[in-house]
């Protein structure tokens, strides 16, 4: 209905006036593909930030994830408040009869004269936004909205065309800092794609007539590389290979042995992965034996 308004006080403009009619028309368009662009960009916000619900509540509803929706939908509210007070701003223009007598004065240089108060309002609901995404974004957001202050006259030929362009604007930060907030929470929930089968026996040797016994289970692990942060061994690092493993080899070494030229002996160390946001280490205690070396 809006755009409707729109076209019919443009093309009553025309049918008053002798000003180029391909240049009107082309105003037109422009605002058209501008208001869809904003339309487009609104749902796809709208989208994400389902999909940001979807992810909380297929983690489990945890404290983190629901931290980090409710931060998403006041980012989302807040925008789209924004974008209805533009658009309250744009119905209130293309209703008013003074833009189009501004338009057929000179429709390049001719200055619309907005209310003052509208203009106030808006800018501080824009200062408003910036401060609400300003924790969750790594970019200068106020050099970005510095060139979107909307000033209290605009040239008539840019009007339509500034508004909606504050409101992609606002969007396009929208859309970065709710994609943001959905990494998050993607990496805060532990994916297990890899898969492996572990037998642990009691003992590698057995007597004949004697049971073998052992325990077999699977393990699984993420197969992205940066879920493993850190593998150590006796408090130093060591490599981490693409497989999220690490390789323990040592000298082992004993001064005391039993009767039957054994000594126990154990292994420390820890991994280190990134799990819910943060980092989570894992200690390691291992016991081994040395065997007493023939003469």
């Amino acid at each position: 209905m809006r755009i409707f308004l729109f076209i019919f006080s443009v093309l009553f403009f025309l049918s008053c006036t002798d000003y180029d009619e391909s240049e009107i028309q082309s105003f037109i368009e422009t605002n058209l593909v501008l208001q869809k662009r904003v339309k487009e960009r609104s749902e796809e916000n709208k989208n994400t930030l389902h999909r940001i619900e979807i992810e909380v509540r297929d983690s489990g509803n945890d404290s983190t994830g629901i931290s980090l929706l409710k931060n998403a939908s006041a980012v989302r509210l807040k925008s789209a408040n924004l974008v209805q007070h533009i658009q309250v701003i744009k119905d209130s223009v293309i209703k008013s009869e003074k833009w189009l007598d501004s338009l057929s004065a000179d429709l390049a240089s001719e200055k619309y004269k907005l209310d003052q108060k509208m203009v106030t309002n808006l800018n501080d609901s824009i200062n408003s936004f910036i401060q609400l995404v300003k924790p969750y974004s790594s970019i200068n957001i106020d050099s970005v909205f510095s060139a979107i202050r909307l000033s209290g006259s605009i040239n008539v030929s840019l009007l339509l065309i500034e508004l909606n362009t504050i409101s992609l604007k606002l969007l396009r930060e929208e859309n970065k800092i709710l994609a943001l907030l959905l990494k998050k929470i993607k990496s805060s929930v532990l994916f297990f794609d890899r898969v492996y089968t572990v037998v642990r026996p009691e003992s590698n040797v057995v007597e004949q007539g004697k049971y073998y016994s052992a325990e077999v289970f699977l393990i699984a692990a993420p197969a992205d590389p940066d879920f493993i942060k850190k593998i150590t061994f006796e408090g130093k690092s060591i490599p981490v290979y693409s497989n999220g493993s690490g390789q323990v080899s040592f000298v082992a070494k004993a001064e005391k042995f039993d009767k039957d030229g054994l000594a126990k002996k154990k292994w420390n160390g820890s991994v280190s992965i990134r799990m819910k946001g943060r980092d989570t280490t894992f200690n390691i205690t291992e016991e081994y034996f040395v065997r007493k070396k023939c003469n």
